[in-house]
């Protein structure tokens, strides 16, 4: 490939920012930007929708593209885009100013039982106030973006107030997490966080998807933030809210998914009894207070 249509290759690629992370060479093929920047580089009038050999016929050959990106990969992610090279893009955005900051943490922290995790909070600071205002929000937990790493994120139904990553599902690791989260969105906003049946104002509802250790880790949150508080529960009269247990307090305002827990039943109709189904859906209705 001559050196002149490498360069504008490369350049093609660079405009498309942070979605180079992971192109491939079929990928850029379905990118609107990248597309748009090829028929302006070719010229192209046509009504179908031109290809790399259209540029050059050596960008024909795939393994020859992908050689080519994975150089520039390296070019503008020096440490690549693992962990590794999350903790590099925070050392960048610490040296930007506070409002323009994304990234806000990217630690290591060791479980009980000696286990390792790592964590990645990725918070602007508009989301910090909205996640701060919000009196009702959701939970969701996904897998299918990093390959071994869950994508955690608490939305309501206007905005995403916070995305991280982490990659345990156990519940202190989710408590680690919580911790953090709320530091964060605190320190960038002058506010505490605050839930109604503590604070009587805050979060008066959580839904979340039900996954391993999200629950616990909220509701061992909620008793860190209590522990010290001697006052009654504003449901629940004769306790102390530095006496109730992580299940109490998520009884209060923790809530679960109807469409993921109807999900997961699906896969037991036919494999048990059609009366056990019923007394597994009831368990969305139940009401301890």
């Amino acid at each position: 490939t001559p050196p002149l249509l490498i360069y504008l290759f490369r350049s093609l690629l660079m405009d498309m920012d942070w979605e180079l992370a992971d192109a491939t060479p079929r990928r850029i093929l379905c990118d609107s930007g990248f597309m748009r920047g090829l028929r302006m580089a070719l010229g192209w009038t046509l009504d179908r929708s031109p290809t790399l050999a259209n540029l050059h016929p050596s960008l024909a050959n795939l393994d020859h593209v992908h050689c080519l990106m994975y150089k520039f990969h390296c070019d503008k992610y020096l440490m690549g885009t693992s962990f590794q090279g999350a903790k590099l893009l925070i050392d960048k955005e610490n040296e930007l100013p506070c409002h323009v900051h994304y990234v806000w943490c990217t630690e290591t922290h060791t479980l009980p039982g000696g286990i390792d995790f790592c964590l990645v909070v990725c918070m602007s600071p508009l989301m910090s106030r909205n996640l701060l205002l919000a009196c009702r929000v959701s939970i969701n937990m996904s897998f299918k973006h990093l390959h071994s790493w869950q994508e955690f994120e608490i939305e309501a139904w206007d905005n995403n107030h916070m995305r991280s990553f982490i990659n345990s599902q156990s519940a202190q690791a989710h408590l680690v997490l919580f911790c953090q989260i709320f530091s964060i969105a605190s320190e960038d906003t002058g506010t505490a966080v605050t839930f109604k049946h503590i604070h009587g104002s805050g979060y008066e509802s959580v839904v979340a998807d039900a996954h391993m250790g999200q629950g616990l880790g909220l509701g061992m949150f909620c008793s860190e933030l209590s522990k010290n508080i001697k006052t009654p529960c504003i449901y629940k009269l004769h306790h102390k809210l530095c006496n109730l247990t992580p299940y109490d307090h998520l009884c209060q305002f923790y809530h679960l998914c109807v469409v993921h827990f109807k999900r997961n039943l699906w896969p037991l109709q036919g494999q048990t009894s059609d009366q056990q189904v019923r007394i597994a859906r009831a368990i969305l209705s139940c009401k301890l207070h």
